[in-house]
């Protein structure tokens, strides 16, 4: 069996003492966003060394829904539906 304890005492707490360490909290978790902001930044610069936008395509006023496959094949939209997931039944 372990032994009754000795009397406890409250804590004594001190304002200032309180103040000052949610300051430091603060100032730690400013500075730790502003670092991981600053890293992301950079990071993404790195990776963004592609200035082709993702999607390249002619503009014009008819609707034009072709589209480039990954095997190299045109498709219309209505071709890309009909051949997709869907169609098989999925």
């Amino acid at each position: 069996m372990p032994a009754d304890p000795t009397p406890l005492e409250p804590a004594i707490r001190d304002p200032r003492k309180l103040r000052r360490t949610a300051w430091v909290l603060l100032v730690v978790m400013l500075l730790g966003g502003v670092m991981i902001h600053l890293a992301y930044q950079s990071w993404s610069k790195k990776q963004s060394v592609d200035l082709r936008p993702a999607f390249v395509t002619r503009i014009t006023k008819e609707k034009d829904l072709r589209v480039l496959r990954q095997d190299g094949a045109q498709a219309d939209g209505q071709g890309v539906a009909q051949a997709g997931p869907l169609a098989a039944g999925y």
